[in-house]
């Protein structure tokens, strides 16, 4: 339809000159009703396109975080000189790496995957990416989280996750950090390294109205000079309004049939040997003087498990997933919004 009015979907670099600091409209006299809880088709790169999380017109990133003196730097979890309380070697780092690719193989199973990869939008197909699936789902990887919505930096911010209790609580005392991001700088500076999540194959990271932001080994969110920090003081009755505004966290984490079969293969301590045959081929691995044994010797000397078979979803897990995407296709798709452009469109 687009084509035929001589139109084009937005790249990403046109999104983000659409973005604005005014509610509802921007220097272009383009106008958004604001919602937030719509989805927008934007052109990551030729033949592609994601599905970026509202306001449509929002300039802002919000990422929010309880500062500890233990964390001196804001950096990605793969680059964190610990992990679960174990440190994180170079060996470790290898092991992630391999093991958000082997998440790949699961999450491709997922049927609202694999319709979403079937799709299109004005002869657009859905850019899937791996690692920010990862990322929402307990993985260290090079990203960092940011939201769309400032409640939602702000429940982070103020609510932390008990490891005892297994569940978020509200904090009564201690300090906090919000970061501001300048989305159309982050994109101008960066491209594609901006991740936005928003509709995706897993329904966290519309609940979260979720990007990420790719940072190289060595940098630090706290330097970058598109990030603004505010660092504050948390109180019981702030952090119990946003752990009443999310029912304690109930609602940024909606539950997915695959949740419990992600969490077992994060937690297995495993590595399927396929998958270091392929991280081999695609020198994710490096050379190692004695060849695969060698490899396999590392990493079961570093303590992790190598399994001869690739993991496999259940048949039941995969029947549940079917239901509530048939549940739930049309409400999701039918958030989706498209805003075309001439080709000439630029920065006044």
């Amino acid at each position: 339809m687009l084509l035929e009015q001589g139109k084009q979907v937005l790249t990403l670099q046109q999104y983000a000159l659409s973005l604005s600091s005014e509610a509802g409209h921007n220097a272009y006299g383009l106008i958004s009703d604001g919602d937030p809880n719509l989805l927008f088709v934007v052109s990551t790169r030729p033949g592609y396109y994601r599905l970026m999380p509202g306001p449509e017109l929002g300039l802002f990133l919000f990422r929010g975080q309880v500062e500890r003196v233990s964390r001196k730097r804001c950096i990605p979890s793969l680059y964190r000189a610990s992990f679960g309380g174990v440190e994180m070697r170079s060996i470790k780092r290898l092991f992630w790496t391999l093991k958000i690719k082997e998440l790949d193989s699961i999450l491709r199973k997922h049927p609202a995957q694999i319709e979403l990869s079937g799709s299109t939008f004005e002869g657009l197909q859905f850019d899937y990416d791996y690692t920010s699936l990862a990322q929402h789902y307990g993985y260290p990887t090079g990203l960092l989280d940011f939201s769309r919505n400032r409640d939602v930096a702000m429940f982070f911010a103020t609510c932390d996750f008990d490891n005892s209790q297994h569940r978020y609580i509200p904090l009564s005392s201690g300090t906090a950090a919000i970061y501001t991001i300048n989305l159309r700088e982050v994109i101008a500076q960066r491209g594609w390294s901006v991740l936005p999540l928003g509709g995706d194959a897993l329904p966290r990271p519309v609940a979260q109205y979720a990007f990420a932001i790719s940072l190289a080994q060595g940098e630090d969110l706290d330097e970058m000079p598109w990030a603004e920090k505010i660092v504050f003081q948390i109180t019981l009755d702030e952090s119990q309004k946003y752990f009443d505004l999310f029912k304690g966290g109930e609602l940024l984490f909606p539950t997915n049939s695959f949740d419990s079969f992600i969490a077992s293969l994060r937690e297995n301590n495993t590595i399927s040997l396929n998958s270091i045959l392929l991280g081999i081929a695609n020198n994710t691995l490096p050379q190692h003087p004695q060849g695969l044994d060698g490899i396999l010797n590392e990493f079961k000397n570093a303590g992790y498990k190598v399994s001869e078979s690739d993991p496999v979803v259940p048949d039941d897990i995969v029947c549940d997933a079917q239901k509530e995407w048939c549940a739930n296709r049309t409400a999701f798709f039918g958030k989706a919004r498209i805003r075309g452009c001439c080709g000439h469109y630029q920065e006044p």
